[in-house]
């Protein structure tokens, strides 16, 4: 096992766990937290991650005051452990952090999720009494969500807790739903730490919230939490939009590592595309596909709340649209956060509601003389897709911080 360049009692550990299956999603999630963290000392426990993929993110991150160090195990025989359509076993390596990172304390994070803000801070909290810091499992309101956990590796090693995990595994893996979280669950009972859930913003929770009719626990998104954790399906790489924040995962995919060693501010700072919203229960949108290729430069999102057509749906040939079929309200409030402009340009124009909810949000509406009704209070309607292209494009963009803690 390869020790870190610095000596590691000054490094923060970070533990991730995979296979090679996983590698370019867990790099997604290592480029996230080097954008905004410095001396770290990243554990990645797996069976058959590529030497080379070590030794190229190694030299990437010393230049960071960090380092990146592969604890290759032998593959443990807990093949016939129940897991779930969206876990496999190398969930199970998380039992194992105690005995491969020396510090006191490791933050583990899970590979499906990104980190836009500075955690450093996470590892100065007093858990001595806790087995963990966790944040609760949103879906249920009943017990932590072991994505994020800063463990207490000490009193981890001071009570044996790896064979504890290990053994009650064996006798209830198969009473249990999710995997090893269930089986911490259990054993931890009400002795983990609260934090606070900007730290596992959980993806995903909100549909599952809607079933158990809990109306009440989702709310509008108004600041970027610290930590976006995309849950079960509702994964980013997915071919369509299930979740909300999509679009943050592929920043961080699309980084590249220059930006990140040349990253000395407090916030990552990037240049923002102007954002159009159109919402619709119906297909046919007016020359949508001349203003999608004469704005490229224009993000286009498409709102419905019903299923969409083949045609709708290969929309998505142009890099600036994004689709969001048979989506929920909450990510519809927040498109209207976001949106600097809307467009009424359905044939036939069928969301006269979400029109006025707009103008009184005090943002642009445009329309073509084709779609536009009557006592609407449009901000301009035109006879042209080149004349509402060319007023679209006049639009100044602006700089935008993808966190802002204030």
């Amino acid at each position: 096992m390869k020790t870190a360049g610095k000596d590691q009692e000054t490094l923060n550990s970070i533990v991730l766990c995979g296979d090679n299956s996983y590698s370019d999603k867990m790099l997604v999630t290592i480029k996230s937290i080097m954008a905004h963290n410095r001396n770290v000392a990243i554990y990645v426990i797996n069976t058959d991650i590529p030497q080379e993929w070590f030794i190229s993110i190694r030299k990437r991150l010393q230049l960071l005051h960090s380092d990146i160090i592969d604890v290759k195990i032998e593959k443990p025989d807990w093949e016939h452990f129940k897991t779930a359509f969206h876990i496999n076993q190398t969930t199970f390596y998380r039992y194992l952090i105690p005995q491969y990172v020396p510090a006191d304390k490791a933050l583990y994070l899970d590979s499906d999720l990104i980190v836009t803000n500075d955690i450093s801070h996470l590892f100065k909290l007093d858990i001595d009494d806790y087995y963990i810091a966790a944040v609760e499992n949103r879906t249920f309101k009943k017990g932590f969500n072991a994505g994020v956990m800063l463990i207490n590796l000490k009193k981890w090693r001071a009570e044996n807790i790896t064979v504890e995990l290990i053994q009650l595994t064996y006798k209830k893996h198969d009473e249990v739903a999710t995997a090893d979280q269930s089986i911490m669950n259990m054993r931890f009972g009400a002795n983990w730490y609260r934090l606070n859930p900007t730290y596992n913003f959980q993806i995903g929770a909100d549909k599952n919230l809607i079933f158990y009719k809990h109306y009440d626990q989702i709310a509008p998104l108004h600041k970027l939490p610290v930590v976006l954790h995309y849950l079960m399906d509702y994964k980013p790489w997915n071919h369509y939009n299930k979740g909300r924040l999509r679009d943050i995962w592929w920043q961080y995919y699309d980084m590249d590592w220059s930006q990140i060693i040349a990253y000395n501010s407090d916030h990552l700072n990037q240049e923002r595309r102007l954002d159009v919203l159109i919402v619709t229960a119906t297909d046919q949108l007016a020359h949508i596909e001349e203003l999608l290729s004469a704005l490229p430069y224009v993000n286009f999102h498409i709102f419905t709340w019903v299923v969409m057509s083949d045609k709708m749906l290969n929309l998505q040939r142009y890099e600036n649209c994004k689709l969001y079929p048979a989506s929920m309200q909450i990510i519809m409030e927040e498109l209207f956060d976001s949106c600097d402009i809307f467009l009424g340009i359905n044939l036939p124009n069928e969301v006269d509601q979400t029109l006025s909810q707009i103008k009184a949000m005090g943002k642009p509406i445009f329309a073509f003389s084709s779609t536009a009704k009557d006592k609407l209070g449009y901000s301009q309607i035109f006879d042209s897709v080149e004349e509402m292209a060319s007023t679209i494009d006049s639009f100044k963009t602006i700089d935008y911080y993808i966190y802002d803690p204030h």
